[in-house]
């Protein structure tokens, strides 16, 4: 799970339908508008958290945060420009 400043991040660009880019850790990239943030359990009970987002072909996905390395908002106006979930650090 993130921490709350983090999360609060997620929500913001959700609330704003923002158009994102997202580096997962794997190196992917995926370009969406950010939808919600959802809790989920997996199959053990455990509480995971999803960023479900829109693609451009307007299909509905959803990524568990954890796997999600950077948040980059590339168009005007934007909450930030770069938000790195594993350090923290944002601009």
């Amino acid at each position: 799970m993130l921490s709350c400043d983090l999360h609060d991040y997620l929500e913001i660009i959700c609330l704003y339908q923002t158009e994102v880019k997202l580096t997962l850790q794997d190196g992917n990239k995926i370009i969406a508008v950010a939808d919600k943030v959802v809790i989920n359990k997996d199959h053990h009970g455990n509480k995971q958290e999803h960023l479900q987002i829109t693609l451009k072909n307007r299909t509905l996905s959803s990524i568990n945060v954890e796997l999600i390395k950077l948040i980059e908002c590339p168009q005007q106006p934007r909450p930030f420009s770069y938000l790195n979930l594993k350090t923290g650090e944002r601009r």
